[in-house]
């Protein structure tokens, strides 16, 4: 009976050693003209339906995936799409090591709207510009400047 227990203790203190890791993707992506690693990037395994984003350092990691053939898809507004087939394998992690995608040139027109913030301070403060009111507006029998508005101007504090 004692050689019983010590075989059963033997056999379930053995178990965790046959146990399978499972497997996992890993890769870093960087720009392929800099190699600086590039932020943001979405990454999905398709046959594991599984989505991942690329830190600072450009790295991505998934774990646990199934084994097998899969498609790995790099997503980013400010690079070109990339598909890459994988075989990811039964026990263990796979590394794509690094990844090089190219980066497409930012239109002009996304960047019309921008507004320069220290550029629109200083010229606020040269021209004084931002205070002025129409004199159509202060003189015309507006309802809101009436009701709701004030008139900071210098007909308000004369003497």
């Amino acid at each position: 009976m004692k050689q019983k227990l010590w075989l059963w203790l033997f056999c379930l203190c053995a178990l965790p050693a046959f146990a399978q890791t499972p497997a996992g993707v890993s890769g870093k992506v960087i720009d392929e003209l800099t190699g600086d690693p590039i932020a943001g990037v979405m990454v999905v395994l398709r046959e594991n339906n599984q989505t991942a984003y690329t830190g600072e350092d450009g790295a991505f990691v998934f774990h646990p995936v199934t084994h097998g053939k899969d498609v790995l898809s790099l997503n980013a507004a400010d690079i070109q799409s990339k598909e890459i087939p994988v075989d990811i394998p039964r026990e263990s992690s796979l590394d794509l090591g690094i990844i090089q995608v190219t980066r497409r040139p930012m239109p002009v027109q996304q960047l019309a709207g921008v507004i320069d913030e220290a550029q629109r301070a200083t010229e606020d403060d040269d021209t004084g510009l931002s205070q002025d009111v129409s004199a159509m507006v202060i003189f015309s029998n507006d309802v809101f400047l009436q009701n709701a508005g004030y008139q900071f101007s210098q007909f308000r504090f004369r003497s």
